[in-house]
């Protein structure tokens, strides 16, 4: 049932990926699988096929000393459905991998993921998830103005004051100086939001990556010739993801970032993206102002007030004793350790 891709499915993974009944994520793409290479994981091209279910999963499988190697599917698989999500799970423990550790990812609903019924297929809840488990999601299917009319009216208004007040934006080309460009904006929203931040070379690396490919864009909002917001877009196949940004607190009363947001809408959606991920969003329950994304959130939530909560990161431990003392105290001290070292993210 689990096999490995054939180097034909390979050259074309991404046209796999897409295929998935979810649509696919760029975590799974073969761009990320080289961008993850340079970060110490090794792709493994897998393909599930069973009674018409056929997924193409990208395992990224990493060494811990002393411990072995854990495999890693990050969003994904692409499943839709609990029931599909145990099909492969079990197929992928039945193919006998090498590692103590199997986690996945699927962007499944957290209401549709009952956590009893995966305990019947060895899979637990860790006390982490890698990835942000909640974003908001704007739906580009309808016409441009029907768009435009779900957002709030505050949403609306700063689009339209910011076209009103000159402020121009456009895609640009990745060269130097739009890279610094875009660097130097993004820097600044997370010194102020004390978030931790990976070094440069972290992010360069899988711009080029992305934008050699033809899957990642740079935009920049200017006025009077100032940029003063910026992001970097990454489209594929029906989807696209906000996957980082920045603006200066200069001109903030331009609302620049609400007028880059529905450019890159526009712009998305005429290269056949049907939904648009702002990626990132405090959970259902953890809106009292107190999280770190809140203010990300209102931002957001103009453009859609609804969150999408995914069930998050699943483990599958494959050793128990090794389980156990990788969640108990080893995992946190190898990511400190790589932060402190590398300045980048373990995972």
């Amino acid at each position: 049932m689990i096999r490995e891709a054939t180097d034909q499915e390979i050259a074309q993974w991404d046209k796999l990926i897409e295929a998935n009944p979810d649509g696919g994520h760029f975590l799974q793409s073969r761009e990320w699988a080289e961008f993850k290479l340079s970060l110490g994981w090794k792709p493994l091209y897998k393909v599930y096929e069973h009674k018409g279910l056929k997924v193409a999963i990208l395992v990224y499988q990493r060494s811990v000393r002393g411990l072995g190697t854990i495999w890693y599917i990050s969003k994904g698989p692409g499943v839709t459905s609990q029931h599909d999500l145990y099909e492969v799970v079990d197929a992928l423990v039945a193919s006998k991998p090498k590692a103590f550790l199997l986690k996945v990812e699927p962007e499944l609903d957290v209401d549709d993921v009952d956590l009893k019924r995966a305990a019947t297929h060895k899979i637990v809840k860790p006390a982490r998830n890698v990835q942000l488990k909640a974003t908001i999601m704007v739906d580009l299917r309808p016409s441009e103005e029907e768009i435009l009319a779900g957002f709030k009216q505050k949403a609306r208004y700063n689009i339209r004051l910011s076209a009103r007040k000159g402020v121009a934006v456009k895609p640009v080309d990745p060269t130097p100086q739009n890279i610094d460009i875009v660097y130097n904006l993004i820097t600044s929203v997370h010194e102020r939001a004390h978030f931790f931040f990976p070094a440069r070379s972290y992010f360069e690396e899988y711009w080029r990556i992305l934008t050699d490919s033809g899957h990642g864009q740079f935009f920049v909002a200017e006025h009077e010739g100032e940029p003063i917001a910026a992001a970097f877009i990454i489209q594929m196949g029906k989807h696209a993801w906000y996957k980082d940004g920045g603006s200066t607190r200069n001109k903030r009363e331009l609302m620049a970032p609400h007028l880059m947001q529905w450019e890159i809408m526009r712009w998305a959606k005429e290269r056949g993206a049907e939904s648009y991920d702002l990626l990132g969003s405090p959970t259902r329950d953890a809106l009292d102002g107190s999280h770190p994304l809140h203010s990300l959130y209102q931002f957001k939530s103009g453009f859609n007030e609804h969150i999408t909560e995914f069930a998050g990161t699943l483990d599958v431990p494959l050793n128990d004793r090794k389980y156990q003392l990788w969640t108990g105290g080893l995992e946190r001290a190898t990511l400190a350790v790589n932060t402190r070292r590398k300045h980048n993210l373990w995972y």
